[in-house]
Order: structure tokens, then C-alpha cells, then sequence
């Protein structure tokens, strides 16, 4: 079954935040960069409970889920739940960046 994938308003800011940041730095690993992201935020409308659970998944009243995207010095956490036939993406956060807090979502 097809999964239809929502995100959230806070999760396409986190998304454009790194956008800009890499643009500054080049435009065409940025470009690369937020299509090969996409892509793995589309791979989700299918089977998305192949991934783990996301550290968080302790506190959240249900499961938080996590696809990690990208390499090296370079990962990203993709931050989801699924609930019936709908993947939310709740957040997109660098690996560098701390785990989040109940009041984070």
C-alpha cells in the first residue's frame, strides 16, 4: 500500500534552512543535495516502517520514526510518523544536532 507523505511547516523550514546554508557554500550540492533528499522523503510512500525507531520514539505518546539521509559529515535525520495510510515528516534535522525535547515537536 502507497503511503501518502505530509510535511510538516516546521520540517520544510528546517529543510530550507540547510537549502540556503549549502547554497552559500555551492549551488549545485545544494541543488543535488535537496533532490536526493526528496527522493528519500518519496521512498517513504512505501513500507516506511523499514526504518527504526528514532531515539525520541521514548517520550512521543506514539512512534517516532527515523531515515537518516546523506554521508559522512553530511547525514541528516528525517524525522517521521505513520499513522494508518499517512507518513507525517515532523522534522529534518543534522546528525550534529542534539536530540530533541517534548517541546521540540
Amino acid at each position: 500500500m502507497a503511503h501518502s507523505i505530509h510535511i510538516t511547516a516546521r520540517a520544510l523550514r528546517e529543510i530550507d534552512e540547510a537549502l540556503e546554508w549549502l547554497s552559500e557554500r555551492s549551488h549545485t550540492a545544494a541543488v543535488r543535495w535537496h533532490g536526493r533528499l526528496m527522493a528519500a522523503v518519496r521512498s517513504l510512500e512505501n513500507n516506511p516502517e523499514r526504518f527504526g525507531l528514532a531515539p525520541e520514539s521514548e517520550w512521543y505518546p506514539g512512534e517516532i520514526r527515523q531515515l537518516l539521509h546523506g554521508k559522512r559529515r553530511g547525514v541528516y535525520r528525517i524525522l517521521f510518523e505513520v499513522r494508518g495510510g499517512a507518513v507525517t515528516i515532523l522534522r529534518v534535522r543534522h546528525s550534529a544536532q542534539a536530540l530533541l525535547a517534548p517541546d521540540d515537536l
